[in-house]
């Protein structure tokens, strides 16, 4: 049996190691894993280093969990956490990876990596916004997406001057908190409210991606708080019905968790149904709530919703994983009332359209891996139709992505069934490109002219943030360096004393062989019955090396 002494000697030695693998493990995480492109370290496309070469991410699978991932590994708070698709940091270069997590991972080697290099294309790259730094906000308003407008300038907030507050300056504004920019409507002489502290003029162009783009100086002497400009910026689309006969009806989808949700129909009762078609725009004299997948079953994650029925919309209602105890079969539809009110469907064409173009109401991007992409399909005549490719360009994208409420910076128009074949009649359609939807547009029937190999489709973005001539930049936070080295010296500076303090040890184990002898000793003359003293001295314990 090795002394007592060694077997500490050996405890120690391994505790050594497992601190260099710490090292080695700490070291090789943080550096394995950038974001490249984006405005600030916080954000932008995911690549990682894998099989010695820097790889960016496929946007199939890239939800929530994955995103959280990638943020937690690089030393950010997770609470705040957006995944980015479709290249929203430009397209990236080289060999293309598909990652699944569940969430929970420190790093995204321990999630399942495979190769999407024939899956996916860069155009697909997946990007990541890890805690964007809020220098503005929307103050007073009804809702998130209005309100008056302060910055964060020198350390406080200040308002904005309605002096040269236009259009430009308020799509800024919009753009740079996540807005859509389509329908924006600057308000001036303090609309929200009069604000405190100093106050601002901001001159923008309009393209910018922050107000701290634009051109800012002092209005405190030209301007009193009841000036105090303000924005109403285009409220994002979370809700829509899909698969009814009618715009006003079909199944019920969320945009929860950055993908589109179906409904258990658990709990789905009028005071829900109501919540939905009010935050539509419809009215709630004779809703019709449906269950049972009684417009065809849907796809992806399921949530269940309980509200009171008052409520302005589902966000406002407890939603609840539903994934363990509903299935698709049992999706929730809604039937609204068909008075609309004048709260704008984004989903809906205007009623004072529908006869003078033939009765088009609706549009729905079909069989895309996002929402924001798809076949085009119009709801015309009473039934979906499809667009054929000829002469489908860039214009009539345009309008399609609009029309939907995404952004018109980064569209690109598909054809030759790019998303598969439709089904049913097909139209026709040319657009000059400035239209606000398909309805203003040129629309004639293409069943003689094209076939359904022929079936448009588009990929819109998501808001009106696309990034282009963007120089790439590789670059982190000081906080995350700072408290990544901190975590680093600390690890370094534990495995140096750790190594001195068992070599010191050990040294004066081997150094003081009487000391154990003693003990030895000691414990001889313990027992009740003498016994002869021997004359072979006793051997001095010796360190020998344990296999660890």
């Amino acid at each position: 049996m090795a002394p007592g002494g060694c077997i500490r000697c050996s405890f120690w030695w391994r505790l050594i190691l497992v601190l260099f693998w710490l090292n080695s493990v700490y070291s090789q995480a943080t550096d394995s894993v950038r974001l490249v492109n984006g405005t600030s370290p916080s954000e932008g496309r995911v690549e990682i280093w894998y099989n010695g070469q820097w790889n960016t991410i496929c946007d199939d699978y890239w939800y929530l969990e994955e995103a959280q991932v990638v943020c937690r590994q690089l030393g950010y708070d997770t609470s705040n956490v957006r995944p980015r698709s479709l290249a929203y940091y430009g397209q990236g270069s080289g060999s293309i990876l598909q990652v699944q997590c569940s969430g929970s991972e420190y790093t995204l080697e321990s999630c399942d990596l495979y190769s999407g290099d024939f899956v996916c294309g860069h155009r697909e790259d997946a990007g990541v916004i890890c805690e964007a730094p809020v220098s503005v906000r929307l103050v007073n308003g009804p809702s998130p997406n209005e309100g008056r407008v302060e910055i964060l300038y020198n350390d406080q907030w200040n308002t904005i001057c309605d002096d040269k507050w236009n259009n430009g300056e308020a799509e800024v504004v919009c753009r740079q908190l996540g807005y859509g920019t389509d329908n924006v409507t600057p308000r001036s002489l303090a609309y929200y409210g009069e604000g405190s502290g100093p106050i601002q003029r901001v001159e923008c162009y309009g393209w910018e991606d922050s107000w701290e783009s634009c051109t800012v100086s002092s209005g405190n002497s030209s301007c009193g708080h009841y000036e105090d400009a303000g924005v109403r910026c285009e409220a994002p689309i979370s809700v829509r019905l899909v698969n009814g006969p009618s715009p006003n009806e079909g199944r019920v989808e969320i945009l929860y968790n950055d993908k589109w949700n179906t409904i258990c129909d658990d709990k789905w009762n009028y005071g829900e149904a109501e919540v939905v078609c009010r935050q539509l725009g419809y009215g709630t004299d004779n809703v019709t709530p449906r269950s049972l997948a009684y417009y065809g079953e849907g796809s992806g994650p399921i949530q269940r919703v309980e509200c009171w029925g008052w409520e302005d919309s589902w966000e406002s209602c407890t939603v609840s994983s539903g994934n363990s105890s509903c299935g698709h079969y049992e999706d929730a539809g809604v039937r609204c009332g068909t008075d609309v009110s004048t709260t704008l469907d984004p989903f809906q064409w205007p009623a004072t359209t529908t006869d003078y173009y033939g009765g088009i109401y609706n549009v729905q991007l079909v069989n895309g891996p996002s929402p924001s992409e798809g076949r085009v399909e119009i709801w015309y005549n009473g039934q979906w139709n499809t667009i054929c490719d000829d002469n489908w360009n860039l214009e009539e994208a345009q309008v399609v992505c609009r029309h939907l409420g995404y952004s018109t910076d980064k569209v690109v128009a598909w054809s030759s069934a790019f998303y598969g074949q439709g089904s049913g009649p097909i139209q026709h359609i040319q657009c000059s490109g400035w239209e606000s939807n398909l309805g203003s547009c040129s629309l004639t029937s293409g069943d003689s002219i094209c076939g359904h190999n022929e079936d448009a489709g588009v990929t819109c973005g998501y808001t009106n943030t696309g990034i282009t001539n963007r120089t790439t930049t590789y670059r982190t936070s000081p906080r995350v360096i700072g408290s990544m080295s901190f975590v680093g010296v600390s690890l370094f500076l534990l495995t140096i004393i750790a190594t001195v303090a068992v070599v010191h040890v050990c040294n004066q184990q081997k150094a003081s062989p009487s000391a154990a002898m003693g003990v030895q000793l000691s414990s001889l003359t313990t027992n009740s019955a003498p016994q002869p003293a021997s004359t072979t001295p006793l051997p001095a314990p010796v360190c020998v090396d344990v296999p660890v």
